[in-house]
């Protein structure tokens, strides 16, 4: 928390979470248009939670890529361990999650000056995970271009990528060259040397998720702001 803590004062952030999209070759078969994202071509998309060095925390490399952002991590057990307090602090996300009492997302039409001072925070705190992604993929090239492997091979490619990225990140590589900050784009422990993935089917044994948008979620919003953001 406090090295989260450190990049912009955002208080009690454990993770920043986001997803990106690794193109593949077409699967091929009856199934094949559920791996076309929005942009056209057919990718999975990938979840991750990211630390504030950049390291994986989580990974989910097993959803198509017409799914949203926000159905991923609904069935994701990462969704379940905060829910259920087995990770402490706050989830921070964009604006295509919902905001929830662990997930904080920024406001959309902010009002007063302690509301702009949240969406700052909030915003270069979250930044990490852009960079993390944006690192990830120029370290490993084959993620930022079509792979022509089956979407099952895929999955686990990119999930031990996430792996030897956090191995690099613990053994303090050089960063790949061009690194630069990755503005954020709106959307409808010390590092350990595996990041926790699935390059599995998403489980349908996950117990259900809290109400979505709840008032719970706005009011913890609210309270950061008026406790950390008003003065």
């Amino acid at each position: 928390m406090e090295e989260f803590y450190r990049i912009a004062n955002f208080p009690g952030v454990t993770g920043c979470i986001d997803c990106t999209h690794v193109k593949i070759k077409s699967p091929g078969g009856d199934d094949a248009e559920v791996f076309r994202c929005r942009k056209g071509y057919f990718s999975i998309n990938v979840q991750a939670i990211t630390g504030p060095r950049l390291q994986f925390f989580d990974v989910v490399a097993s959803w198509p890529g017409s799914n949203h952002d926000s159905r991923i991590f609904d069935n994701s057990h990462a969704r379940v361990r905060y829910e259920q307090g087995d990770v402490p602090g706050l989830l921070l996300g964009d604006m295509g999650y919902a905001c929830r009492r662990y997930l904080m997302t920024p406001l959309k039409d902010p009002e007063n000056a302690a509301e702009f001072r949240y969406n700052s925070s909030h915003k270069k705190t979250r930044c990490s995970v852009e960079r993390a992604f944006g690192i990830w993929k120029r370290r490993f090239p084959c993620l930022d271009m079509r792979m022509q492997i089956k979407a099952t091979t895929s999955a686990l490619v990119i999930t031990a990528c996430a792996a030897l990225h956090n191995f690099s990140r613990h053994l303090h590589d050089p960063l790949p060259q061009d690194d630069q900050v990755v503005q954020p784009q709106s959307s409808s422990s010390p590092a350990p040397a595996a990041a926790h993935g699935s390059a599995a089917q998403p489980s349908d044994a996950l117990p259900p998720g809290e109400p979505v948008d709840t008032e719970d979620g706005f009011r913890a919003r609210r309270r950061i702001i008026r406790d950390y953001y008003s003065r």
